[in-house]
């Protein structure tokens, strides 16, 4: 009889321990006090509605391309005594709330210009917003979508779903809260954002350059400019070397890995070296073996007279490449001061060197003018999975070249 009373006691003990780790909503259901969710998370963010952009451009239109998920395993979330939640991820910042098992979060954006990782978040621009709800297991479940957006109106249509779990438990001190609050947590991720786009984009130029690597900018500073961030520089030559410099626009939205479409302009800017001076460089002093032939001519004689013409027409100039590494495809760029753009398009020294770089690339697209704008099929993503950048080289000219 003792072991019986003993057995209901112990079995009353344990119900109340369970009932006492539950409560109840207004609707009276019941749900698990959630613990704090502090810590590394795995985001897992599946289409879920997608706007199809039906938009040709280059041959290709977004919706021929397949749309999946993304797997986003460096999603790092801290929650306060009352509830609150601060969160960053890459470049980008989250906040919100969690209400028992119900949690809110915004993710924020870098405004465009130069990226500052100690920005606080209020300085930041809103950018898409989750629902999720926190199950029995520890797991985050629920749905995002996007707030209005000005380059691309049409984001606001798309949706996804959202799967996370956590990988990770955040010891929470005074120096972690601060470090989350200034943001200096990010610090160590720019770094590894460099490394990976330098090593995408140390072979733009590499069947011209005999593999030789010339950024615009000598360190790889972010430049946030609409949905991704330039890095090396975006403006060209970049230095006083007038040819052969590098740069790369790297897509980064917090968005499963899709496609979309990606507005750039290429403006002619101020003088960086005079024709002769160029001439000179060029033929005296080749940066790389055989250049005239990797720019499609026969001779040195030849490629400085088709400077020489094309200078005299066209005046200031700067021939950049833009490559992309979803198509295949490459844009030929020709800013110049004067001249008809036609022309410029079809002169010798242009149509020389879209000869020669049609052999490595899909398709080359020529365009001219003293700006040119023109669109891209980029597919992006919240994390570094399926993001295919644009390659960005400063071929030869006399002045600057500035991209956004």
């Amino acid at each position: 009889m003792k072991k019986r009373n003993f057995t209901y006691l112990m079995f009353v003990f344990l119900v109340g321990i369970v009932f006492s780790c539950k409560d109840k909503d207004e609707n009276n259901d019941v749900y698990l006090v959630t613990n704090d969710i502090s810590g590394q998370w795995e985001f897992t963010l599946t289409p879920d509605q997608n706007y199809m952009d039906t938009t040709e451009i280059h041959g290709h239109t977004a919706a021929e391309f397949d749309v999946y998920s993304s797997v986003n395993d460096e999603v790092y979330l801290y929650q306060d005594g009352t509830g609150n939640i601060l969160g960053f991820s890459g470049t980008f910042k989250l906040s919100g709330t969690i209400t028992g098992n119900k949690i809110s979060l915004i993710v924020f954006i870098h405004p465009d210009g130069n990226y500052l990782p100690e920005r606080p978040i209020e300085d930041m621009n809103r950018f898409s917003e989750m629902e999720l709800t926190l199950d029995n297991y520890g797991m985050m479940e629920g749905t995002g979508g996007y707030l209005p957006y000005e380059i691309f109106p049409n984001m606001t249509q798309n949706t996804y779903t959202v799967k996370a779990r956590r990988i990770n438990v955040i010891e929470k001190s005074g120096v972690l809260t601060d470090s989350f609050k200034d943001g200096l947590a990010i610090t160590g991720w720019e770094n590894d954002i460099c490394k990976i786009i330098f090593s995408i984009g140390s072979w733009v130029l590499s069947a011209i350059t005999d593999g030789v690597v010339r950024t615009m900018s000598s360190d790889c500073w972010l430049h946030k400019d609409g949905g991704g961030y330039y890095a090396f520089g975006h403006e060209g030559p970049g230095s006083l070397f007038p040819i052969l410099t590098q740069s790369v626009y790297y897509p980064l939205e917090w968005s499963a890995c899709k496609v979309r479409k990606y507005g750039f302009y290429i403006t002619i800017e101020s003088e960086n070296i005079s024709d002769e001076a160029l001439k000179n460089s060029v033929i005296n002093s080749p940066p790389v073996k055989d250049l005239f032939e990797k720019l499609g001519f026969t001779g040195i004689p030849e490629l400085e007279q088709a400077l020489d013409d094309f200078y005299t027409e066209f005046g200031g100039f700067g021939i950049s490449i833009f490559y992309d590494t979803h198509t295949n495809n490459l844009g030929l760029y020709v800013n110049h001061k004067k001249g008809s753009s036609y022309d410029a398009e079809h002169s010798t020294l242009v149509q020389c060197m879209k000869a020669a770089f049609d052999s490595f690339v899909g398709t080359v697209y020529v365009s001219a003018g003293s700006s040119i704008h023109d669109d891209w099929h980029l597919r992006r993503s919240d994390f570094l999975i399926c993001n295919t950048p644009i390659l960005i080289g400063y071929v030869i000219g006399t002045h600057n070249v500035k991209y956004n």
